[in-house]
């Protein structure tokens, strides 16, 4: 009877040395958020809201700023360009602010310099919610982005890794203004001459919006080419849809027309033709009959 009596003794011990084992884990992890800085907690910041610098399990994440206080740069100071860094585990983000910019402008921002690899996206808003562009929806893989300044004349940005750390250059440059473009570059009689290497990338422009509507376009001879030779030709960074259309000859007809890109959109353009001779010729047009630029590229 002795015995029995013992091992329910010892039962009871260890059944209430496991309720106060639970109790003690139930009260630790419901601690977190409470803004004090407990035992197993990295940060506590009084809430459990990820991506504020503290997470919802009390751990530091890993990058700058946080969507409450993101890390200003004015532009047309010293504080841009950036040296950024992002990363780790949790796909940590980092917030920055952009002030200081040209309402209805457009500006091109690009991350640059990679030790690893990121994404980042543009928003007009503070809450980090109504997104402007995203270099992970673009169709080629250039890191970078056109947006035009909201009437506060700020932007956000969020750059964000898996896994491993990013740091980087972030840039912010003053791209185009509205109906700035008072004449097409080139003609097909006398095409705007650029040389192969020293003149590209070419920030391009087309008078969209001209009063003569016959001649919405911009043409381009590109030459210090090898016959014979591929060549890749893009336009990228576009603040409006166009089109894009190579020939082999002046005439920039059917008879001379190797490849063309067309579209409704801002996409990315790519194509590669090979050279008939040590040049090509270049038409661009506005797809919306409005003032565009471009940055146009070949390699």
């Amino acid at each position: 009877m002795k015995t029995t009596k013992n091992k329910l003794n010892l039962i009871l011990v260890l059944v209430f040395g496991i309720f106060l084992w639970n109790c003690g884990n139930i009260a630790e992890a419901s601690s977190c958020g409470d803004g004090q800085l407990d035992e197993g907690e990295i940060c506590d910041d009084g809430n459990t809201i990820s991506e504020d610098g503290c997470s919802s399990i009390c751990e530091t994440e890993f990058g700058e700023g946080s969507t409450s206080s993101p890390v200003s740069l004015a532009f047309g100071t010293t504080d841009l360009p950036y040296s950024g860094e992002v990363g780790e585990i949790n796909s940590y983000k980092s917030y920055y602010e952009i002030t200081g910019l040209t309402a209805g402008d457009f500006y091109k921002i690009a991350t640059i310099n990679h030790s690893a690899s990121s994404y980042f996206t543009v928003y007009s808003d503070n809450a980090f919610s109504t997104e402007l562009e995203s270099d992970a929806n673009r169709s080629i893989d250039y890191e970078s982005v056109v947006i035009v300044a909201p009437a506060n004349g700020i932007v956000y940005i969020k750059t964000w890794k898996l896994w491993e750390v990013d740091s980087y250059t972030l840039t912010v440059e003053h791209y185009f203004t509205p109906d700035s473009v008072t004449a097409v570059e080139g003609t097909d009689i006398s095409p705007m001459v650029l040389n192969f290497g020293s003149d590209f990338p070419f920030v391009g422009h087309v008078d969209g919006d001209t009063p003569n509507p016959t001649v919405p376009n911009s043409y381009y001879q590109i030459n210090g080419l090898t016959a014979g030779t591929s060549y890749t030709i893009t336009t990228l960074d576009h603040t409006d849809a166009s089109n894009l259309k190579i020939y082999s000859d002046t005439t920039f007809d059917t008879t001379s027309w190797l490849n063309s890109a067309n579209s409704s959109a801002k996409f990315d353009k790519s194509l590669t033709v090979t050279a008939p001779g040590s040049s090509l010729y270049i038409l661009t047009s506005s797809e919306n009959a409005v003032d565009l630029a471009y940055t146009l590229n070949i390699q």
